[in-house]
């Protein structure tokens, strides 16, 4: 244990505890062998903000109760596998609309299996007020489908593969009205050409990834369930930002206080052991200064993104008491009554700052802006808890004689 102190001349408190501070959150979309049979449910994981892929498709699949080598985390985009994670991948490079899916893989994957994602489409017929009348186009339908199988594989086989995936998770066979074709590129989904013939025995060699298209005729009533098989995510907002509620000040300093484990990119050294361990860390208050400074840390970053926490902060105006929080001999003197505070408005790209600050003349409350100065009330400062940014106490009895 090694215990140092530190001078300070103002206190940041987090809005939320060290395990939020460090934690995102992510909507995923589950899909199970036998989906859309059984319905794809949506789970919010919680990792910490600095991980990777392979923790947040841990922490998936743990939830789901599956096994984690027979699960991948994908981001689906136009209906698409736009990008296959990768373990080491950063989480904070997953922007806040991307639609990530869990996929349950069968077992069997080695060197000699293709990982084959099988899409539909459909054509149709659209109108057009163009001058050309009528053309026809291809649409995916619904989300795509992983599984395994050899890498040399004959067509018949392939196409009975696909014709199999399809009746295991619709629970009916497929009728004859469609046709296959297959693409190595996975951005060529939507119009891939080459097809793969029922009847061809002859071996073909997918490799590693293949994509094949199963294609309906426009007259085959494609299943309700493969149309709707999930809402892709439509929101804006800041992903991983703590919702806004409403904290109370003694809350936020308790937090201050509580111990903290250190990551393993903050390990510390221990000068018996001389290794860097993993450690913890505990923030706690010997003695108070006669004006106690405290920024409320309304503004949170990752690599790729930054967000303003528009967190509501209950804040007393009068007796602050923090003597349970100070170990020091003069806790007597730790009860503070509120002088002034800075608030922001707006949010990162631009914003205003105004105050509220109270006389040691005549111990009103007054509201500044910048060349404007009006009166206020201790209830409009007191209910002014959203924009309130950093707050300004003074020990009660250092308080001016005026505030009576």
């Amino acid at each position: 244990m090694s215990v140092k102190f530190d001078p300070f001349s103002s206190i940041k408190l987090s809005l939320v505890s060290n395990a939020e501070e460090k934690s995102t959150s992510f909507e995923v979309q589950v899909v199970l062998l036998n989906s859309p049979r059984v319905p794809i449910e949506k789970h919010t994981i919680l990792v910490n903000k600095f991980g990777n892929a392979g923790e947040l498709l841990e922490a998936t699949a743990q939830k789901v109760d599956l096994e984690i080598n027979n699960c991948i985390l994908v981001e689906i985009y136009s209906k698409k596998i736009y990008k296959i994670f990768e373990k080491n991948d950063a989480v904070d490079s997953i922007g806040a609309n991307d639609t990530l899916v869990l996929y349950e893989l069968p077992g069997g994957g080695g060197d000699d299996v293709c990982e084959l994602v099988i899409h539909a489409r459909q054509e149709k017929q659209s109108s057009s007020t163009l001058s050309y009348g009528n053309y026809r186009r291809s649409e995916l339908l619904g989300i795509p489908f992983p599984t395994f199988v050899s890498r040399k594989i004959s067509g018949k086989a392939l196409f009975d593969v696909v014709k199999s995936e399809y009746t295991k998770r619709l629970g009916t066979s497929l009728e004859d009205k469609w046709r296959l074709c297959r693409t190595t590129d996975k951005f060529n989904v939507s119009d891939c050409k080459e097809d793969v013939s029922p009847d061809d025995e002859t071996l073909l060699d997918l490799g590693a990834r293949h994509y094949v298209v199963a294609e309906f005729d426009e007259e085959f009533e494609v299943p309700e369930v493969v149309l709707n098989m999930f809402a892709e995510r439509s929101y804006s907002g800041s992903r991983g930002a703590p919702r806004s509620g409403s904290i109370d000040l003694i809350k936020c300093f308790q937090m201050f206080t509580e111990t903290d484990k250190l990551s393993p990119q903050d390990t510390w050294y221990c000068s018996r052991c001389q290794e860097h361990r993993e450690a913890y860390k505990k923030m706690e208050l010997w003695s108070m200064p006669p004006v106690l400074v405290l920024q409320l840390k309304r503004f949170t970053y990752t690599t790729y993104s930054r967000d303003r926490l528009d967190t509501s902060v209950a804040f007393p105006i009068e007796g602050l008491d923090l003597r349970p929080l100070v170990l020091g001999p003069d806790k007597e003197h730790a009860i503070y009554d509120l002088s002034s505070v800075s608030k922001h408005m707006g949010g990162l790209g631009g914003g205003h700052y105004v105050a509220y600050a109270r006389s040691s003349e005549n111990g009103k409350w007054y509201y500044y802006n910048d060349s404007s100065v009006s009166e206020s009330s201790p209830e409009e400062v007191a209910n002014d808890q959203v924009g309130a940014y950093v707050l300004f106490y003074v020990q009660r009895h250092r308080r001016p004689a005026s505030w009576a």
